[in-house]
């Protein structure tokens, strides 16, 4: 799997995690006081995309910033898009 390691200030220069983003989902974690977020984000300096996971705060008591935990650098793994088909089984009346 691809990765790259970004510095986090050009992340935050990029206007990440507002700006520039393709696709963002919010995950249950098993921690007490923030879920995880997946943000997919298009680099502006080669165009691909990648993602990051990040934390949010569960409440307004709980709130951290979006890069608090990345230190200077942070890895996000090189990602495109694929669209799967998924076949559904129903029961309907005859």
């Amino acid at each position: 799997m691809a990765s790259r390691i970004f510095p986090v200030d050009l992340l935050n220069e990029w206007g990440l995690p507002y700006e520039h983003v393709v696709y963002e989902n919010v995950f249950e974690v098993g921690r007490r006081w923030h879920n995880e977020v997946g943000l997919v984000f298009r680099a502006l300096d080669d165009g691909l995309t990648y993602r990051i996971y990040y934390p949010v705060g569960k409440s307004e008591n709980s709130e951290v910033e979006w890069d608090e935990e990345f230190g200077e650098f942070v890895s996000a793994e090189r990602v495109e898009p694929v669209t799967k088909m998924v076949e559904v089984t129903t029961w309907e009346g005859i």
